[in-house]
């Protein structure tokens, strides 16, 4: 178009808005006036979703600029605008969706094995309409019964709470599975992949979860399992080397949307124990288990392994709470007279491309 510096974008007829196919560019004092009087402007398009709610802040990595999301509570993901004429930015977002961790069993004769990490679920869905789509966060599970997590939902997508931990009985099943007593199996890891059933929303998220530890009798409860490893003596990564007790919270598994820090999230809680022995919170929040040698929690950041926020240690025979908003799972108690610990509330992280 005449004096215009770059490509002629097509103009819708008898609107003002711009076409999808439109750009940005230059244009001189003829062109603006022709294109004022031949119906419109040619706006260049939103390049990349328009969006609020939850804690926000963004980051570069190379070329690519993300916005993230950070929930930690219930709350809304409100998309104003989505993305339009801009093929490198598609109306795609990274989802870390995470539920409650399992608590451990209180009162408990002799010990207790240690909560469940939260069921975890990654991935991609896509929108196709601009809307609210509200978040459920879950909480950590009590130590009375059930002793569950409660689950964390986004746009009919379900991560399961963790499974409690046991003084009586097998670990609960849940997203990972709670440990056992010292003569009964772990429970089950039940999490897995969930699509989209909100309106507006298509994609599918991939589920994550492991089992519990059920020990084999010596006064000693089993570690829960977390979203990145079972529970027990094979626990890991870790910057020491599990004991062959069985008590060690199993890992969580490592996302960075948050701030592009590679966080820890799920990791469970340690089983109880009668006297010092090896066991520690699994790396992602998880709780130190009672009489625990050392009995940590799992670490926050800075740390090696770190977490969004730390698991409690144990303090004597009494177990450590799994961190908030990591989903770790809650420390069993230890013997004598014990109390076990809740586990940590989940979290819902979103993040797309703001530029590149």
């Amino acid at each position: 178009m005449g004096n215009r510096m770059g490509n002629s974008p097509a103009t819708p007829e008898g609107t003002p808005t711009a076409a999808a196919n439109a750009e940005p560019a230059v244009y001189s004092i003829s062109d603006q006036y022709t294109m004022n009087t031949d119906k419109g402007w040619a706006i260049p398009p939103n390049p990349a979703i328009t969006a609020s709610g939850g804690i926000t802040g963004t980051y570069s990595v190379g070329p690519i600029t993300y916005k993230y999301h950070a929930f930690i509570s219930d709350n809304s993901f409100i998309i104003s605008e989505l993305a339009a004429g801009n093929a490198s930015q598609p109306n795609g977002v990274e989802v870390l969706l995470v539920a409650g961790g399992g608590g451990g069993e209180s009162p408990a004769t002799p010990v207790s094995g240690g909560g469940g990490g939260g069921g975890l679920l990654e991935g991609t869905l896509t929108f196709t309409s601009a809307g609210t789509y509200p978040i459920v966060i879950g909480g950590g599970g009590p130590t009375s019964s059930p002793r569950d997590g409660s689950p964390s939902t986004f746009c009919g997508c379900v991560a399961l709470g963790g499974g409690g931990g046991r003084a009586s009985a097998a670990g609960n099943p849940g997203g990972s599975g709670g440990g056992g007593e010292e003569n009964d199996i772990g429970g089950t890891a039940d999490q897995t992949p969930d699509a989209a059933t909100a309106s507006g929303v298509t994609g599918t998220l991939i589920g994550y979860g492991y089992a519990g530890f059920g020990p084999g009798g010596g006064n000693v409860g089993g570690g829960g399992g977390g979203a990145g490893g079972i529970g027990g003596p094979t626990a890991g990564p870790y910057p020491w080397t599990p004991g062959s007790d069985d008590t060690s919270g199993g890992p969580g598994r490592e996302n960075s949307y948050l701030n592009n820090t590679p966080y820890y999230w799920a990791g469970g809680g340690a089983g109880g124990v009668s006297s010092g022995r090896e066991g520690d919170g699994g790396a992602g929040g998880g709780g130190g288990g009672g009489n625990g040698h050392p009995g940590e929690g799992a670490a926050a950041s800075p740390n090696l392994y770190q977490g969004y926020a730390a698991g409690s240690n144990k303090t004597d025979e009494h177990g450590g709470a799994g961190g908030t908003n990591t989903g770790g799972g809650g420390g069993g108690c230890g013997w004598p007279g014990g109390n076990s610990a809740a586990g940590g509330s989940g979290i819902c992280v979103v993040r797309y491309k703001t530029a590149s």
